[in-house]
């Protein structure tokens, strides 16, 4: 077995339960079950730094959440993130989860150094929500309001982003 071999199948047996019932050696099953609650814990802050106001938003749940998000051993921060984003779409609450988390999901992907532009709507005015939760105050008074959001990034350029909220002036982030 080679060494990434090697690291995968100890990623999958520190992070996967269910590996873990099935292969523990005898005498380490509470050693492993320790290291394997502080490897999840560290995914769940690095999440947590991708995913800022969605993590907030979510608060403790974040946890079991991303748990149910992460079918595989660990790819990295960035996919685990990516991960939740796609388990949030069928959250309900609050009613506007995942399309925060599908927005900040589109920052991720922006940052990446390649050449990008994205166009999405949003049914909610995620824009909006967000400035209020990094500013730190609540979300509750919100209705659904149709939200085309752009982001763009020319081939080693800066990333720009806008968005226009319905019966709004466009915004540029």
């Amino acid at each position: 077995m080679t060494l990434a071999e090697t690291q995968a199948e100890l990623a999958r047996l520190f992070t996967m339960r269910a590996a873990r019932g099935q292969q523990a050696p005898d005498g380490l099953t509470s050693e492993i079950e320790r290291f394997a609650k502080g490897l999840i814990a560290k995914r769940r802050l690095d999440v947590a730094k991708w995913l800022p106001l969605t993590a907030k938003v979510l608060g403790p749940a974040l946890g079991a959440q991303l748990r149910e998000a992460l079918a595989e051993p660990p790819p990295g921060a960035r996919a685990d993130a990516l991960a939740l984003v796609a388990r949030l779409q069928t959250a309900r609450e609050p009613p506007w989860i995942g399309e925060l988390a599908a927005y900040e999901g589109e920052f991720l992907r922006a940052w990446a150094p390649q050449a990008r532009l994205a166009l999405r709507f949003y049914r909610w005015p995620v824009p909006r929500i967000a400035e209020r939760l990094a500013a730190g105050e609540a979300v509750i008074d919100d209705a659904p309001s149709p939200t085309l959001a752009l982001w763009a990034r020319p081939p080693g350029g800066w990333l720009r982003h806008w968005w226009w909220a319905y019966g709004g002036q466009a915004r540029s982030v």
